[in-house]
Parts: C-alpha cells; sequence; structure tokens
C-alpha cells in the first residue's frame, strides 16, 4: 500500500514538474544550463524560499517583492494550485490555503550546500545524508524506483526538497539532477503530494 502512495506521490511530482515547464515554454526555449554540483550558487533555494520569496506567503505578499512574473490568466483559474513565473526563471506554486507551497528552481539556483542541476545522486546524499522514506531504499535506489527523493531541509523542519531526476523515460545508469523543488511539508496536497 505504502508503495502505491509513494506511487502516486512520485507521479504528481513528475506531472507538477513537467507541466509547470511545458505551461510556459514552447520548443524554441532556451534549454535549461546545467550545471556542476559545488559551485557557487547564483540564487540560492533554501532553507526558506528563493531571493525574497518565502514559503507560505500570499500570492500578494509575493508579488510585492517584485520577483514574480504574473500573468492575470493564471490568477483567478479556480485551482487549488497556482503556477507563476519567477522573474529570475523557475516557478512558484501558491496554494490556496498554504500560500506559496512548491518552489520550483531555475536551473542555475543552488541549495546553501551547493546542489544544484547537474548534481549526481552521491554528491547530493553527501550534502543531504538524511532523507524521506528509507523504507524505499537509498537514494539511489528510490531514484531508480520513482524519478525522485526526498530530503529535510537544514533549518527549516517545515520544508522538504524534492531532487527529481527523470522526465519522461530517461532512466540512465548515472542519473544527474534536472529539478530542484522547495517544498512546504504540510501543505494538504494542494499543489504536491510529495510532502504527505
Amino acid at each position: 500500500m505504502r508503495i502505491a502512495v509513494r506511487l502516486g506521490q512520485v507521479l504528481t511530482v513528475v506531472l507538477l514538474a513537467v507541466a509547470t515547464f511545458a505551461l510556459v515554454h514552447s520548443n524554441t526555449s532556451p534549454q535549461p544550463q546545467t550545471v556542476a554540483a559545488g559551485a557557487p550558487p547564483a540564487t540560492a533555494v533554501g532553507p526558506d524560499g528563493i531571493g525574497r520569496l518565502r514559503l507560505g506567503m500570499t500570492l500578494e505578499q509575493a508579488d510585492a517583492t517584485g520577483d514574480l512574473k504574473i500573468a492575470t490568466h493564471w490568477l483567478n483559474n479556480g485551482s487549488t494550485c497556482t503556477i507563476v513565473e519567477l522573474a529570475g526563471g523557475g516557478y512558484a506554486h501558491f496554494s490556496r490555503h498554504h500560500g506559496l507551497a512548491v518552489i520550483t528552481a531555475p536551473p542555475a539556483a543552488a541549495t546553501p550546500e551547493g546542489i544544484r542541476a547537474g548534481a549526481t545522486i552521491p554528491q547530493i546524499a553527501a550534502a543531504y545524508p538524511k532523507y524521506r522514506n528509507p523504507e524505499f531504499g537509498t537514494p539511489a535506489e528510490q531514484v531508480r524506483l520513482f524519478g525522485d527523493f526526498l530530503a529535510p531541509v537544514p533549518g527549516n523542519a517545515s520544508a522538504l526538497y524534492v531532487f527529481f531526476f527523470t522526465a519522461g523515460s530517461d532512466h540512465s545508469a548515472s542519473p544527474t539532477l534536472k529539478y530542484l523543488l522547495l517544498i512546504l511539508s504540510k501543505q494538504d496536497g494542494e499543489c504536491t503530494h510529495a510532502a504527505e
């Protein structure tokens, strides 16, 4: 049963990440830059947010920072989760009841520990030795099974990192990090089920 729940969580994260990027980018968009882990971050994501944005902010508070590109058709779409593009790339996902619930980091952004797109599983596991759902195996085993793994965010007990490796059928022997998400750990599944 827990595996079925975990597969549902992974599917939600996959759909969220893929839909977010497909929603805004067309085939003519520049491809994300892959940067190795360890280099100084252009923008830090975590432990509480990115730039002036903080998890839990309302859409109005976040808009006041100037860090969002708000398209009017996204504001009243009737969804429980509204996705807004960040001014510096990436996306902010706003839950009706929890505010800023998910940040899909821009490709050049990194965690304070130096993890960004292009990092390997061993690099991420070294930076985040504690990870969620150890009953499903090591981070490498979870990536093989689900395409991602989650880790608590140091310095923020209310947040998790989602390290997303696979989009579609990319199950290479040495996968590298494709998307980095910072999420509220408790959000009633309005923007993602990964945290539950």
